[in-house]
This record gives C-alpha cells, structure tokens and sequence, in this order.
C-alpha cells in the first residue's frame, strides 16, 4: 500500500512539474487581465467630433460608431482615397433589415478631425502564447495622447493536441462569467465620454 501511495504520489507531482509552466501562464493571465485589462479612461473626449480611422476595410466605422455622438468619420479606402462618413443615428437604432446608415462624401479637409480610433492585435512579446487585443482612442491636436483603452488578453496555455480529444487550451479575460466581457465593453461604449481618470 505505502509503494502504491508514493508511487501515486510521484505521478501527481510529476504531472504538476510537466505543467508548470501552464500553472504559472494562467496566473499571469489572470494578472494582466485584472492590472491591464478592461476600460481605462485617460482624459476627456468631447461628444459631436470628427474621428480619424486608421482601418482601410469598408467595415471600419461598424465598432467605433457604437459609441454615438460622432459627427463624422475621416477614412482612406484601400486605394488611397478619402471619406468623410457620416451615420443616420436614427436608421442605426432601426432593426435589420433596413438600408446602410453610413453615407460615404468626398473628405471636407476643412472640417477638423479630433480623434483617431485604433484597434491593434498583437502576441506578447515575452510570450507568444499571449495575445493582446486594444482599442484606443487618441487626441490628435495633443501629441496624439492616448485618452481612453479597452483591453482584452488571451492565453493558450498548451497546443489542443497536447490534451484529451484536443479540447480547447484558449482563454479570453471574463470568459465563461456572465455576460461580463459584453457588460464591460458596453459600459466603455456608454462612458466614453463621461468618465475619465487623472
């Protein structure tokens, strides 16, 4: 019985030690999603603005324009040529189907752009089972400081075929809470220009 025992016990903790390093990953995560991760407002964003995109593809306004209040959106399409898009709030508030509340004009370069809108993806270059997933909005008359962030992490902490009937090894911050990932994004959406931290 006392071999059995031990050698039990050999197996539980060598079975610990080979995954060390997956332990130790998914306390990282959890780190960096409840330090970095989430809303973060930096200054103040003035509603009714023009907004700078940086994404070339037709769908670049879809995110940013949730969170309403914005005048115009400056665009450059794939081929270089500029947009000033303007939204139909009212269409947009509207059930599918219903016609596209976006109507695309030549860019007005005398009208002023006061915000940029980025979204950025990207492995963390410590580990590259990180990844890192950002918004931000930046105020381009002031040095391009970064006013307001919401940020999401993802670990994988092993390759699917490594595990039982290659289950999935990918978390996102909140996952598998309520709703909690599209509760924060919301409340970024809705404070966007009312909250903000010195």
């Amino acid at each position: 019985m006392r071999k059995f025992l031990i050698g039990f016990g050999i197996l539980i903790a060598g079975y610990f030690l080979y995954n060390a390093d997956a332990y130790y990953g998914q306390w990282q995560f959890k780190e960096m999603c409840k330090k970095e991760g989430g809303p973060r407002f930096y200054g103040k964003i003035e509603k009714n603005a023009g907004w700078l995109l940086t994404d070339t593809s037709t769908s670049a306004p879809d995110v940013p324009s949730d969170f309403g209040d914005i005048s115009f959106f400056r665009w450059t399409d794939k081929e270089g040529k500029e947009f000033d898009i303007y939204v139909d709030w009212e269409l947009r508030k509207k059930m599918h189907p219903r016609p596209s509340e976006y109507t695309f004009l030549p860019a007005d370069k005398s009208k002023v752009v006061r915000y940029e809108y980025r979204y950025k993806t990207e492995r963390m270059l410590h580990d590259e089972r990180f990844v890192q997933s950002q918004e931000e909005i930046i105020d381009i008359a002031t040095q391009k400081k970064q006013l307001a962030s919401y940020t999401i992490f993802s670990y994988q902490w092993t390759k699917p075929e490594r595990v039982i009937l290659s289950a999935p090894t990918s978390v996102t911050c909140w996952q598998g809470e309520t709703n909690e990932t599209q509760i924060t994004r919301n409340n970024f959406y809705k404070n966007i220009y009312t909250a903000w931290s010195k």
